[in-house]
């Protein structure tokens, strides 16, 4: 199961980074004309495919060996903190569509497309060091004031208060 995890982990990471950079140059009025269909593409199998590899993950390792470590717990919140996002902008992108790089909502999309890229480095970068793997970033995180070994302490029902604030949002939007 451990081999499926890695294998699955690779594709939402470079179709978010794609959508990242389509969603982007949506927001600068730079997007190309078959930006749209592909978003409406890429977005769920992104999504599909993190699921997999988040359900995989689960398997692959039991409950209290990912609790026990700071690592491992960090890596867990984050990652359902990364679906989460990403799954935000893939309802709003299929809820809305192009509405999306309107001035109502560009700078929604704009913070959630960053957001969303800097949840999926921690992410991938806490991943790399589970599997043994450093690249670089978790140096660049402590200068930030981020420590990957430290579990971070986060209220659980912030997303909810995020995904009700988001809602609101579009909502207001929408008007």
């Amino acid at each position: 199961m451990t081999g499926l995890h890695h294998m699955l982990v690779h594709f939402p990471i470079v179709l978010w980074l794609a959508a990242a950079v389509l969603l982007l140059a949506g927001c600068a009025g730079r997007a190309p004309a078959w930006s749209n269909p592909v978003l409406r593409l890429i977005l769920p199998l992104a999504l599909a495919f993190a699921i997999a590899a988040l359900v995989t993950g689960m398997l692959a390792w039991s409950p209290q060996a990912i609790l026990a470590s700071p690592l491992g717990r960090n890596k867990l919140a984050f990652a359902l903190w990364l679906v989460a996002c990403w799954g935000v902008l893939s309802w709003l992108h299929f809820r809305h569509g192009e509405a999306l790089f309107r001035p109502g909502l560009r700078l929604l999309t704009a913070t959630l497309s960053v957001l969303g890229v800097v949840l999926l480095l921690i992410t991938a970068t806490q991943g790399g060091l589970l599997a043994g793997v450093s690249a670089g970033v978790p140096e660049l995180l402590r200068t930030l004031g981020f420590e990957v070994y430290t579990t971070i302490r986060q209220p659980w029902w912030a997303l909810l208060v995020l995904l009700a604030v988001l809602g609101a949002l579009v909502t207001l939007a929408r008007r």
